[in-house]
């Protein structure tokens, strides 16, 4: 096990949930008045710079492009939410659809393998979906939930072979089950027409490359040593207890 990672494996696994979090509240639903203002706010400014400088200058770039737009009015909310309902909500030939059974079946159906499997791995981890949402188990914000209350939970862990252990678990949680289908779903997020904003497609690409990142880090090989900093994407571990998924 990498000295420097098990020395800053809390902080690392601290920052890697507020990003899963970051991303799963961003795809949950339209921006509320609250989560507007954040984005139209420099509050936004500090968790950008967290991410360019871990290396994703070229796709945060594109959300300052975004935000630097924006004058905080109800106006703009109402249009990104429109641009939600554009990107999600609608059929399969408009919208993006965030469900990993669409990209992985020949059919593109929904509630196919993927979901069936998504839902077994949450039972069996004693993990349950919020009652407010109510999407298939294959949604890509629940993926990024569990990914958030994972980091949480290991972020505490300091047995090296216990660590060791679920670095292997995360990596293959996000080879097999997210980074199978999400290139799809962003490629097809940048195809969307008539956005009044470019945030959605901006994200999509930004996730992409995080979990493309945070799943090289945990693959744990010498050469990797150099991405487990305090500061970069790492590694953790599945839940061991009963929660709610937010």
């Amino acid at each position: 096990m990498d000295l420097e990672l098990e020395q800053h494996w809390k902080q690392i696994n601290q920052q890697r949930a507020a990003f899963y979090g970051w991303f799963a509240g961003a795809f949950a639903s339209e921006l509320s008045k609250q989560a507007f203002a954040f984005y139209s706010s420099a509050q936004l400014d500090s968790l950008l710079a967290v991410l360019e400088h871990i290396g994703f200058e070229q796709e945060v770039a594109r959300l300052h492009a975004f935000t630097s737009t924006l004058e905080g009015t109800e106006d703009e909310r109402i249009e990104l939410m429109a641009d939600f309902a554009s990107c999600f909500l609608l059929d399969s030939r408009q919208s993006a659809l965030p469900y990993a059974s669409y990209y992985l079946s020949e059919e593109k159906l929904l509630y196919g393998e993927a979901n069936q499997r998504m839902s077994d791995f949450l039972q069996g981890n004693q993990l349950q979906l919020h009652e407010d949402f109510r999407e298939p188990a294959d949604h890509l914000v629940v993926y990024l939930a569990v990914m958030a209350d994972w980091c949480s939970e290991v972020a505490e862990l300091n047995d090296p072979h216990e660590i060791e252990r679920q670095v292997n678990e995360q990596y293959e949680f996000l080879s097999e089950a997210l980074l199978s289908w999400l290139p799809q779903w962003a490629e097809r997020l940048e195809q969307i027409p008539h956005l009044r904003y470019t945030f959605y497609p901006a994200m999509g690409q930004l996730l992409l490359s995080y979990v493309r990142a945070d799943a090289q880090a945990m693959r744990y090989e010498p050469a990797n040593e150099q991405a487990l900093t305090e500061d970069d994407t790492a590694v953790s571990a599945s839940p061991s207890h009963k929660q709610t998924l937010h």
